[in-house]
């Protein structure tokens, strides 16, 4: 079983439809996370301050299955599936701290940057993911299945 202290968080993940070329932030809910924000602190390995550092650690949840950043637009089907994109930081996954209904449009993907931009912008907890320091979905229990995010 997860940690106690457990929140609902929402994650953004783009998706381009193969036939138009249109690009689209999903919005996927997870229900069994932990969302931690840290002031200034430094990077043991390389030694880099890192401000403002945002740490999400998402439970493996039934019925809510992450895949590989590579597979996520190969898949028609995006039901019960999530991802996280970090590796173009102008384009990487938004996360939100907090369980929104906020949709966003179909369009290319400036236009997409453009409405995230103004989405982050008004929402006060919304980040964009940086990185994936531990993938552990293969963990012994419940309680360590996860994927650690850093925003």
């Amino acid at each position: 079983m997860p940690p106690v202290n457990i929140q609902t968080i929402t994650v953004y993940p783009r998706w381009q439809d193969p036939e138009t070329g249109q690009v689209k932030p999903i919005r996927c809910v997870l229900h069994h996370a932990i969302w931690r924000e840290e002031g200034n602190s430094l990077a043991r390995s390389t030694g880099i301050v890192l401000k403002e550092s945002l740490f999400v650690q998402c439970f493996l949840e039934d019925g809510m299955e992450y895949v590989p950043p590579g597979v996520w637009n190969s898949l028609s089907e995006l039901d019960g599936k999530w991802t996280a994109d970090f590796s173009n930081p102008e384009q990487s996954t938004v996360i939100v701290g907090h369980e929104s209904d906020y949709d966003f449009e179909w369009g290319t993907e400036g236009s997409v940057t453009d409405a995230e931009n103004r989405f982050m912008l008004a929402t006060p907890d919304a980040k964009r993911i940086v990185g994936i320091p531990e993938d552990n979905r293969r963990g012994l229990t419940d309680r360590t299945k996860h994927i650690l995010l850093r925003g």
